[in-house]
Parts: C-alpha cells; sequence; structure tokens
C-alpha cells in the first residue's frame, strides 16, 4: 500500500486541483507547498538548496501522518532529482499538462523526473484522474479473479502466516483473509 503520495509538476499544471479530488477518495490528508511554505517554511527562499530543505520538511510532515497510520498527499514542485530525493516519496504522480509554469526559475530548474508511477498528461478531468489513481492505489476486489483464502485464528504471532500469504500473493493477485476475533482456546483440548 502507498500512503506517502508526490503529486508533482510545474507550476499551474493542475497538482492542488488533483490533490484536493483524490484526498477524500483515499481519505488523505494533503500538503500544499505554498501553504507549508507560508507557514512552516517561512524562511527559505528558492535556492536549490531552500527547494531541498522545503522538500524535506513536506516528507517529514507527511511521514507523521503515515506513521499515525493515515496517507498523506504533498503536491508541489519538487523540482530536481535532489528534492524529490529528500521528500521520499513512495508513489509518484507527474503532472505534465504544460511546457512552462508562471515562474522563469522553476522552469530553468525543473527535471523531467526519469521515474514515476504515474504520469498524467492530456484528457480527463481532475476527478477521472483521481478515481483512476485511487483504483491503482486501492484496487478493487475482483470475484472472478482466482482468489486466495486464509482463515486465521487468534494467535500471539502472525509472523508464520505473514509469510505464507506473501508467497501466496506472489502466484495469485489477491487474497481474502479472515480473521476469527473470538476467545482463543484454554488449552484443555
Amino acid at each position: 500500500m502507498y500512503d506517502k503520495i508526490l503529486i508533482m509538476g510545474l507550476p499551474g499544471a493542475g497538482k492542488t486541483t488533483l490533490a484536493r479530488a483524490l484526498a477524500p477518495l483515499l481519505n488523505a490528508v494533503v500538503f500544499n507547498a505554498d501553504d507549508a511554505r507560508a507557514n512552516i517554511s517561512k524562511d527559505l527562499g528558492f535556492s536549490l538548496e531552500d527547494r531541498i530543505e522545503h522538500a524535506r520538511r513536506m516528507g517529514w510532515m507527511c511521514d507523521r501522518v503515515v506513521e499515525a497510520g493515515g496517507v498523506a498527499i504533498a503536491d508541489f514542485v519538487c523540482p530536481t532529482p535532489e528534492t524529490r530525493a529528500a521528500f521520499g516519496a513512495s508513489f509518484v504522480i507527474w503532472v505534465d499538462r504544460i511546457q512552462k509554469g508562471r515562474f522563469e526559475d522553476t522552469n530553468r530548474l525543473f527535471v523531467a523526473p526519469e521515474s514515476y508511477d504515474l504520469r498524467i498528461e492530456h484528457g480527463g478531468d481532475p476527478l477521472h484522474w483521481a478515481e483512476r489513481i485511487r483504483s491503482v492505489l486501492r484496487p478493487s476486489f475482483d470475484p472472478s479473479k482466482p482468489t486466495a483464502l486464509f482463515i486465521i485464528g487468534r494467535q500471539r504471532s502472525y509472523s508464520d502466516k505473514l509469510q505464507m500469504i506473501e508467497q501466496s500473493l506472489q502466484r495469485i493477485d489477491q487474497a481474502y483473509i479472515a480473521v476469527c476475533a473470538g476467545q482463543a482456546p484454554s488449552g484443555d483440548a
């Protein structure tokens, strides 16, 4: 599962609009770079070093949400490989709808990512893309596909079961896991 999502691209490409459409579908917290700059990164400018620090701070905030069990989306330019490394995304969406943004210094600095999980170019409105991203990040259960079924009783450790489930998912794309939460046997049997 991908819980730390970066929506990146040039200013004006549609990152914030997409983040706002996607967040409710994933029950996610959104961190917008402009808002973060106005509040927690007031001390930073737009040099490469400051942009790297801003990316690190954005990544740190997202990490706190993920550690608490949530999903975090950050929408910001993240213009260089160094800024993307400082952020540390687990899922990267590149909104590549425009050739030039509204800030010439950012246009000069921007390096197209060599790797990303999804590239959005032309076509489709933000809700269309948000639904598509949700289906990639949280695929629906398909009852017509082969499925591994696991019924697990209450135990102290599930590590042995986890290995068996992981091995099954290498052969079959989906699993249904039922955990019996009833009272554990007393050991008299």
